[in-house]
């Protein structure tokens, strides 16, 4: 479905997650500047094959970002954003009442502690 089309609470689960890696790169004392001419840029997107064609019309449209390099010295930063994604997503879930269990489809682990052994919602 189009971002325009989601749900106020679908919207806010998405803005909130953006919201939350900016100021997590801010209080990592990374520096952000926004070029206000972006028609000057060429922002491509990456053309996906009609199987990605919903029923309701809706194709996704990510950006291509192929051609953005990042240093091996920002392993570390997206570790840390990705953790700090996981700890926000949790405890929205923990404030909608999710707990843990083994029973339970929507576990929720600690990040450090997911791997590819912990089924098939995570990491594949």
């Amino acid at each position: 479905m189009h971002f325009g089309h989601l749900s106020l609470n679908e919207k806010q689960h998405d803005v909130t997650t953006s919201t939350e890696n900016l100021k997590s790169l801010l209080a990592f004392g990374c520096h952000i500047s926004f070029e206000t001419k972006l028609e000057d840029r060429r922002i491509k997107y990456i053309k996906l094959p009609n199987t990605y064609l919903q029923s309701n019309g809706y194709k996704p449209q990510p950006l291509d970002l192929s051609h953005i390099i990042l240093s091996t010295k920002m392993d570390e930063l997206i570790e840390i954003l990705a953790e700090n994604t996981h700890n926000v997503w949790a405890a929205a879930r923990i404030k909608d009442g999710f707990t843990y269990g083994v029973a339970d489809v929507s576990r929720l682990e600690v990040f450090r502690s997911i791997t590819s052994e912990s089924g098939p919602f995570f990491l594949h």
